[in-house]
């Protein structure tokens, strides 16, 4: 009997900035400069070497956060792990943050949000959250494409190249 490779989205819900596959995925790590970093956000460079900061207008796009496996059940008591606000993961201040600069990584979608596959991406400053061409604010990312959305239309997958 023959395999046969679908198309369809092989997770039946994401998680903001997990990896879709592991496809030319490239990634880095910086510390985050100045707030904790939600997971499945843009992400630009610090203001020092090695850090990093939620995505701001006119910065340069870096990448999108990831999230770890040893980064999923969330606590903030230990130096470098990570923290929870408004019910959402993040890497706090200081601590090491993995950053998506090529591959596939779900990321999370901002309210009210509708985009096709191979759409341009808009990232929101001071968010971090991704949208089409009607996000308020949004900046287009040159270098990145929407790829499927998950079940409950909260994360979409970007495709990100260099």
């Amino acid at each position: 009997m023959a395999l046969v490779k679908t198309t369809s989205n092989p997770y039946a819900q994401a998680l903001a900035g997990m990896h879709y596959d592991i496809s030319d995925l490239e990634s880095e790590g910086r510390a985050v400069e100045n707030e904790g970093i939600p997971f499945g956000r843009g992400v630009t460079y610090g203001t020092s070497q090695n850090q990093v900061n939620i995505f701001e207008a006119a910065s340069k796009f870096l990448g999108v956060s990831v999230m770890r496996q040893d980064q999923e059940q969330p606590t903030s008591t230990l130096p470098g792990s990570i923290g929870l606000i408004e019910d959402e993961s993040f890497v706090p201040q200081k601590a090491i943050l993995e950053i998506a600069t090529q591959g596939r990584i779900w990321a999370r979608l901002a309210a009210g949000q509708n985009v096709a596959e191979g759409s341009p991406v808009h990232c929101q400053p001071a968010t971090g959250l991704f949208g089409g061409a009607s996000l308020a604010n949004g900046e287009v990312v040159p270098t990145a494409s929407f790829g499927v959305t998950d079940k409950t239309g909260e994360f979409v997958v970007i495709n990100l190249n260099r």
